[in-house]
């Protein structure tokens, strides 16, 4: 009889560690799902900075010419994605100060002027000093017989630390 009481025992016991088992590992899944669900809900954001600091990187291993057209690929992003503000703050004071007064008016010009999907093809970039020249195509990617031929001026001041003008059309 007293082999029987063990052997219940035994067998409450082992039951009762399989089932702390069960919890712990259905604790664990609840937790990795969770964790997964909050990432899908809230996008990772990337400031300003952490794009910034990812250009710099980036343009640090470009020769010169690649370095120039992502500089110039970077405020075409912002007109994509109507970020006016940081594009309207890449152009140079005076650029500003003869077509821009206000950032208003720079919106106003970039939503009459170009689309939302931009594609540029580089015609020519030439140096002079620390100002480059670039000659582009740009072409509205939801209508390719919409193209503007438009010269971008950027001066180079160091890298990643640039400001640009461009021909006003």
């Amino acid at each position: 009889m007293e082999k029987k009481v063990n052997n219940r025992k035994k067998i409450i016991k082992i039951m009762i560690v399989v089932c702390i088992i069960l919890i712990l590992i259905l604790l664990l899944l609840i937790a990795i799902l969770g964790k997964q669900t909050t990432e899908e809900v809230e996008p990772k954001v990337i400031s300003n900075i952490e794009r910034t600091e990812k250009v710099k990187n980036l343009v640090k291993a470009k020769s010169e010419k690649e370095r120039i057209q992502i500089y110039l690929a970077e405020y075409i992003k912002h007109i994509e994605r109507e970020e006016y503000e940081e594009g309207y703050n890449l152009l140079s004071d005076s650029f500003k100060a003869n077509y821009f007064n206000t950032l208003e008016e720079y919106k106003s010009y970039t939503k009459r002027t170009y689309s939302n999907l931009i594609g540029i093809t580089y015609k020519d970039i030439q140096r002079q000093g620390n100002y480059y020249i670039l000659s582009v195509t740009i072409t509205n990617l939801e209508n390719d017989e919409e193209q503007i031929e438009q010269n971008f001026v950027i001066f180079e001041k160091g890298l990643n630390d640039y400001e640009l003008s461009f021909q006003v059309k």
